[in-house]
């Protein structure tokens, strides 16, 4: 309880405007019931026991409770606590806005703290400054230091801690009222302290005042020159400084006015001015008060127990503010209640409002106004309840017969001033509204069926949309009922109608139909889907050639009446299913329309919407009703099978001008992180590659029963467009790559949007990213990448080097194995013709060999010669053999033109051992003469083919001769094509030519790379 008494300090702080006279003091009931919302700890709060209350420059409101600091965006609470041992006292007892970055607060002890915006921190507030002294009567001294403006504090024989106070000059007098040391008049000149009991000047506040002065805690001042002083019992003063008069008043006085009898008296809390000069008094024990000045009178509002949207406490209210909106907060035992007396604009009239004639489960289903501005209200089960044109419950007509003549269905006013009611199973009662006779009839055209809606038409006629999907014609001149005329179009459960001049548009489950009043019958039927069924609930125009259609979960459809075709407007909705029970259009063009549990309004041309929701509780049920009412007073009615909800969309749409929205918050892993000072300085948050999972936190800093604010926002470089977040007030990404981003967000309520802010954000990529480390590894790279390559190039050329030095050793071994071979044959045959004294022949080979000599030695020097200088060796050679052998074989070698004159490069004499072994191991071993040789040279892609074929004796026979020497010269041919090639590609193929299973030759192909 102690924090009860201490709340009262951050009452003086306040100022308002209100002239009082002095009388009895007289207490009534609220003329109504305002709506609160309340809050607490399910909300976020920390403590239901609330202290303090107050709102800084930017919008955002600081709570003190019994567990601390908070402050609060309208969304979501932030905990704040001052620094130091937490353990201790941390009830925070009074809030005083100071600048736009910090405020000061007091605690539990009376102690002051300042509070950093920026820093998000806490610091006692240290004595400095100047500090008057001062006596009383009694001797004591008193030490006085100004903290800010009307607040002081202050110490009693310099003993004990520094005690919080308010001052207050009026021009003449100056005041100082302590929690603890009650109320002093200060007479600053001469540094003296008066009280009650020591009051020589006889001033009347201190008269007034006697042996009271002492219990005397906090004071506000008003606007218009009076003073209120608050005491710790159940007395209150108002003083007039003009008039210098003191009026007291009780709240055991008001207690008794409410017949409260046997209550123990409480005391009041605090007092506020509020923006329109009205005075609000909060209380223990008596609620909250409203004061009249011009009756001086209290309206009483208290807590209506079960009713979750009325003022809540337990015992008492603790403080009273009101913020820049115009909302009104108290601080209670309870939590925290917010009302706005100026921006309630929703009234409902509830269906048990009637009292007991209302049977329970009577569901509302129509309402209409009179012509003497009563309220018609009928439901199905309870006939219907009258209201007054101030709303109240002005009677009830409940129709005395069968059950069904109550299940009223729709209402109309005909032009003779009775009233329709259609009922169920085909009823129509006719109620004249001044003396509530009634005739029942049930016309047969209507077939039972339950007159669902009635609508008047252009001609006057009156229009009746049955359950049966008939429309039936009343016809005012022949006063008789006309029937309908079935063309055997498939008919659907009549909804709503709307009626030109001769066409009604009548909403069904099944789709929109067309009647021809004058034929009496449907002539079309429009669906907005041809794959489903769209169940339209309401119809309006929205001009000469569009409708505008309601649904129950597709929202809004535009039609156009020329094409027959349908468009959806488009409406922003956090809920997959949009409703669209009723729309109409206002006389500025903007469409409404009812939601589940709310009001939407659309400005299709601007693109813009708003959506007005009732406050919580207020409503008990969705809204039912397909169609508003308005009356002649601008009021719109909408209603649910329980209540009538009325509204003036006029007075809506101009209370809830746009304001700000303000970047509130910012958690990195679910974790909050400090961003004020970030904030306030347009410096960028900076982050690491691990922060990468981010939540932005987002505010308009408004309070609204009513409005919704939904909001918009966008990351460059993630939001290609503006997301739609709705009213959570909070934006998620996840896994942002490192990089620079700008986010975006604006508020939209009304159909007014705020101008948007935003702030930058740098996630650091993480250091192998970095621009400094990938230069590093780059450099790093680079010159690894060159001295690999340097070191490459030189084993490469260094490998080169000695596959070259490798192969022409090869080669020269090979020729320097192969050379002496051909040479020992070569004279071997010169041998033989010298010896069988042929001296012509020996001539011939000798000058062939000299000559053959001469190229081999040339050919040596060089690893490859030309083909043709090849093919004229090998001929010289072919020609040395064929005169050792007296011709026993003939020789040819083809080769086109072209090849010679390509100029190829080739080995020199690489086929020279193969064709010496044909005509040695093949030709020579024939028993008959006719020998052949055949050399043929062709090119085949990138390679030259040999092909050498003989027709001697075959490998096998040659082989079986006893040959006691191995072929080096076709083993080192085969490995010099193999290096020359360069491949593992078989140079040499060897086949074995028969015929008839008999040998026949060899046929030998030698494969050569061009080059």
């Amino acid at each position: 309880m102690r924090y009860v008494h201490l709340i009262f300090l951050l009452i003086g702080c306040g100022s308002g405007s209100l002239q009082l006279r002095a009388q009895h003091t007289m207490a009534s009931p609220s003329a109504r019931s305002y709506i609160f919302r309340n809050i607490d700890q399910d909300d976020g709060l920390n403590s239901n026991e609330v202290l303090a209350i107050s709102q800084d420059q930017k919008g955002y409101w600081w709570i003190g409770s019994v567990k601390g600091l908070q402050r609060y965006d309208g969304l979501r609470f932030l905990n704040c606590l001052r620094e130091g041992n937490q353990e201790g006292d941390i009830a925070v007892t009074g809030i005083f806005p100071e600048s736009p970055e910090q405020l000061l607060y007091s605690q539990g002890d009376f102690a002051l703290y300042r509070w950093d915006f920026l820093k998000r921190t806490g610091s006692a507030v240290p004595l400095s400054g100047t500090v008057d002294e001062c006596t009383d009567s009694a001797g004591n001294s008193w030490k006085l230091q100004p903290c800010r403006n009307n607040l002081y504090r202050m110490q009693k024989n310099g003993k004990g801690p520094w005690q919080i106070a308010n001052f207050y000059n009026d021009g003449t007098d100056s005041w100082i009222v302590s929690p603890i040391f009650g109320l002093f008049l200060l007479d600053a000149a001469h540094h003296r302290l008066y009280t009650s009991e020591d009051n020589p000047l006889h001033h009347p506040v201190l008269t007034g005042m006697q042996n009271l002065s002492g219990s005397i805690r906090s004071m506000t001042v008003d606007r218009q020159g009076g003073i209120w002083f608050l005491s710790w019992s159940h007395l209150f003063y108002r003083y007039n400084i003009a008039a210098r008069t003191l009026n007291s008043y009780s709240v055991a006085d008001i207690l008794h006015a409410e017949g409260a009898q046997g209550t123990i008296p409480g005391w009041v809390s605090g007092v506020m001015e509020d923006s329109r000069g009205i005075i609000w008094l909060s209380t223990a024990a008596a609620g909250l008060l409203k004061y009249d000045p011009s009756a001086n009178r209290f309206e009483y509002i208290t807590a209506t127990p079960g009713n979750k949207i009325s003022l809540q406490y337990n015992q008492q209210i603790n403080t009273i503010f009101q913020d820049r909106d115009e909302n009104i907060w108290l601080g209670t035992d309870k939590g925290i209640s917010v009302f706005n007396p100026y921006d309630e604009h929703f009234t409902v009239l509830h269906n048990t409002d009637a009292g007991p004639l209302v049977k329970t489960g009577a569901e509302i289903s129509s309402v209409i106004e009179t012509g003497s501005n009563d309220i018609w209200v009928g439901s199905w089960g309870g006939g219907i309840t009258r209201y007054d044109s101030t709303l109240k419950v002005s009677g009830h007509v409940f129709f005395k017969g069968k059950y069904d003549d109550n299940l009223v269905w729709s209402l109309l006013q005909q032009a003779d001033g009775s009233i329709w009611a259609g009922c169920q199973v085909g009823m129509l009662h006719q109620i004249d509204p001044v003396t509530l006779h009634v005739q029942t009839t049930r016309p047969k055209v209507l077939g039972g069926s339950t007159i669902k809606c009635m609508v008047h038409e252009p001609g006057g006629n009156t229009l009746l949309g049955l359950q049966s999907g008939r429309i039936i014609v009343w016809d005012t001149a022949t006063r008789q009922f006309l029937p309908f005329a079935d063309n055997g179009l498939q008919r659907s459960p009549i909804v709503n109608l709307y009626a030109e001049k001769g066409i009604c548009w009548a909403t069904t489950r099944d789709g929109l139909r067309a009647f021809d009043i004058r034929k009496r019958s449907f002539t079309a039927t429009y669906k907005p889907s041809a794959g489903y069924a769209v169940y339209l609930t309401s119809v309006d125009s929205w001009n000469d050639s569009t409708l505008i259609l309601g649904t129950e979960n597709a929202g809004i459809y535009f039609f156009d009446k020329r094409t027959g075709g349908f468009t959806k407007m488009p409406i922003h909705n956090e809920r997959p299913f949009a409703a669209a029970c009723a729309v109409r259009k206002d006389k500025n063009g903007n469409i409404w329309f009812t939601g589940d549990d709310n009001i939407g309004f659309n400005m299709p041309l601007q693109k813009k919407y708003a959506v007005y929701r009732p406050a919580k509780g207020l409503m008990k049920d969705v809204f039912r009703g397909n169609q508003f009412m308005i009356s002649r007073k601008g009021n719109w009615f909408a209603w649910s099978y329980s209540e009538v909800l009325m509204f003036n969309p006029d007075s809506l749409r101009i209370s809830h001008a746009a304001g700000s929205v303000a970047i509130t918050g910012f958690k990195v892993h679910a974790d909050q992180l400090p961003i004020d000072s970030l904030l306030q300085y347009q410096q960028p948050v900076k982050l690491s590659y691990l922060q990468n999972f981010i939540s932005i936190e987002f505010s308009d800093l408004r309070f609204s029963n009513t409005v919704q604010t939904n909001y918009y926002y966008r990351l460059d470089g993630v939001d290609k467009d503006w997301v739609h977040g709705g009213p959570k007030g909070y934006a998620n990404y996840t896994g942002l790559d490192a990089g620079e981003y700008i986010f975006h967000v604006k508020a939209a309520n009304a159909g007014h949007e705020t101008p948007e802010v935003s702030m930058q954000i740098i996630i650091a990529p993480p250091f192998w990213n970095a621009g400094w480390f990938r230069l590093l590894c780059g450099t790093i790279l680079l010159l690894t990448l060159l001295g690999l390559i340097r070191w490459y190039n030189s084993a490469v050329q260094k490998e080169s080097r000695m596959k070259q030095q490798l192969a022409e050793t090869e080669m020269m071994a090979l020729r320097a194995q192969m050379n002496p071979h051909f040479i020992f044959n070569c004279i071997n045959s010169i041998d033989a013709l010298i010896q069988c004294d042929d001296k012509y022949l020996a001539t011939v080979s000798l000058n062939k060999f000299a000559k053959l000599i001469r190229n081999i030695l040339e050919g040596s020097q060089r690893p490859t010669t030309t083909l043709s200088q090849d093919l004229e060796t090998l001929r010289l050679y072919i020609d040395l053999e064929q005169l050792r052998t007296e011709h026993a074989f003939t020789a040819e070698i083809n080769v086109e033109d072209r090849l010679l004159e390509e100029n190829f490069k080739v080995p020199s004499l690489i086929i020279q051992p193969y064709v010496e072994n044909a005509i040695h191991h093949g030709l020579r071993n024939r028993r008959n003469a006719g020998g052949k040789l055949s050399i043929t040279l062709m090119q085949e892609g990138e390679y030259l083919s040999y092909i050498i074929e003989d027709n001697g004796v075959g490998r096998d026979a040659a082989n079986s001769r006893n040959r006691t020497h191995r072929p080096y010269g076709m083993e080192m041919s085969r490995n010099r094509v193999k290096l020359f090639n360069g491949n593992d590609k078989m140079p040499v193929v060897i086949t074995d030519l028969q015929e008839d299973g008999l040998p026949t030759g060899t046929r030998v192909v030698v494969t050569v790379k061009c080059c």
